[in-house]
């Protein structure tokens, strides 16, 4: 009888994870060693660093291929030559032995480049696991033939308090993956954006921070609404970090105009709408006018989004267009009422 061999549909979830950290450490990788690894940052050449895209290596025993999550090729002060760091993404408490499975990566790419290399384990399981030893040791007879190591960071272990006043670009992101309590969500949220408002970095990267931590702090409508209510109480002294925020938000939801057609439209929220695919395109129009309010004018984010379900694709396309020129969230609160369905 022939087998038939049924084939596993791939996690999409699980991709999307690895995506976003794989664009955020691409974006920011001398932050990331420099915020985690400060001694092996003083030695590293971040004038010379080279993504290595897609090296896939097949499992001998058939238990199918692996992908290195991020793998960078550089120069170490004092070293001739280059050396690799391997970046090992875990979203998964393993069922294997993770451990195991690193050293496996290892002894593949130190068999393609016969090169040093560095690798690091970057652990970002939803919970606090148990401690995740970071060897995979090798012994018989009482004696030890192998005893492999590598450099390990599990981000729920991590309090974001700590990096609160940090400085480093990155931490405003991670914050969002790092350990907390569950009523403390909003304040996080509210700190990561402040952190990146006063930050003077690139706006495109501003864009990748902001997504990130969109991607994974989520706030419900009662956490929206105590999250405007904090935006509100800002004082004086923070008027104009406030400002950058709103400022942030705006030209960050204006590079829908570069990314458009990848999420189905012609040019963001603008001319996306208007030509975006049938299939999904008012759901897509919502979440997008839905996230450049949420920054933008907070105080009536509640409001907003409990109408805009309510609207047909043509009245969003009319939002969409007229959306940057409103200085005040109430402008923008009659747009949208003015557009509601006569019952």
């Amino acid at each position: 009888m022939k087998t038939i061999k049924v084939k596993r549909k791939p996690n999409l979830k699980r991709q999307n994870h690895d995506q976003n950290y794989k664009e955020l450490l691409t974006a920011f990788f001398k932050e990331f060693i420099e915020l985690f690894f400060e001694d092996l940052a003083k030695h590293v050449d971040f004038s010379d660093l080279t993504f290595i895209d897609k090296e896939i290596f097949r499992d001998a025993k058939g238990r199918g291929k692996k992908v290195v999550d991020l793998l960078v090729r550089t120069k170490v002060f004092g070293m001739e030559g280059y050396i690799f760091l391997h970046t090992e993404i875990q979203s998964s408490y393993p069922k294997d032995d993770f451990s195991e499975r690193m050293f496996w990566l290892y002894c593949r790419l130190y068999d393609k480049f016969r090169c040093p290399i560095i690798p690091i384990a970057l652990l970002t399981y939803k919970k606090k696991a148990e401690p995740e030893k970071r060897q995979f040791k090798i012994e018989v007879a009482n004696q030890t033939f192998l005893d492999f190591r590598y450099l390990k960071i599990e981000l729920k272990t991590k309090n974001w308090r700590e990096f609160l006043r940090n400085s480093n670009p990155l931490a405003a992101a991670l914050m969002a993956e790092m350990g907390m309590d569950k009523q403390e969500r909003v304040r996080v949220k509210l700190e990561c954006l402040r952190l990146i408002a006063t930050l003077k970095i690139d706006p495109e990267k501003t864009m990748v921070l902001g997504d990130f931590i969109d991607s994974y702090l989520k706030l419900n409508v009662v956490e929206e609404t105590e999250f405007s209510k904090m935006i509100k109480e800002f004082d004086e002294t923070e008027e104009q970090t406030k400002m950058q925020m709103n400022q942030w938000a705006a030209s960050g939801y204006k590079k829908g105009e570069e990314d458009g057609l990848e999420k189905g439209f012609e040019k963001g929220i603008e001319k996306g709408i208007e030509k975006g695919i049938e299939k999904g395109a008012r759901e897509t129009a919502i979440r997008l006018i839905s996230g450049y309010v949420r920054v933008r004018f907070p105080e009536v984010l509640c409001e907003v989004r409990e109408m805009l379900p309510l609207l047909s694709l043509s009245h969003l396309n009319e939002i969409g267009e007229e959306i940057y020129d409103l200085e005040k969230g109430e402008s923008l609160l009659n747009l949208v009422r003015n557009r509601l369905p006569k019952f």
